[in-house]
């Protein structure tokens, strides 16, 4: 029901769907990836995320749509302004809520690794293993 409102435009049924599932993170990251789907070819998330800009919930759904259209658009292409703002928004997402492990996942599957070698996004790449390596359940790196 939720993705069918989705496609109508409403975002309310994913924001208490998200927020039901607590800190049940695996619940969370296949919801996630299930409304990202639905997300990528439509703009509920996109209206969500400006109407709600704090929202971990909006952010973590953001990131997720912003990361799978990026992708779509031709990941061996090397750097594009969509993988950028998928970045950022999983940036947003893992500050507003730091023990989500779903926007650290979709960093690690939508950055390609010769990314974290270049200067600047090393910081980026190592802060992200850190983070990611730190969450209750997950295997450090």
């Amino acid at each position: 029901m939720v993705v069918e409102d989705a496609a109508m435009g409403r975002w309310e049924g994913a924001r208490e769907l998200l927020a039901a599932t607590g800190a049940d993170w695996d619940r969370r990251i296949f919801r996630l990836q299930v409304l990202a789907r639905a997300g990528a070819r439509l703009t509920f998330a996109d209206t969500w995320a400006q109407a709600e800009p704090r929202s971990p919930h909006a952010l973590a759904l953001f990131a997720h749509v912003q990361a799978l259209r990026s992708m779509a658009g031709g990941r061996g292409r090397g750097r594009s302004e969509a993988m950028e703002v998928a970045w950022e928004a999983c940036d947003a997402a893992a500050d507003a809520l730091p023990p989500d492990p779903a926007p650290y996942i979709v960093m690690l599957g939508s950055r390609p690794l010769e990314w974290c070698i270049d200067g600047h996004s090393v910081i980026s790449c190592l802060r992200l293993c850190g983070e990611f390596g730190g969450q209750d359940g997950l295997v450090g790196f």
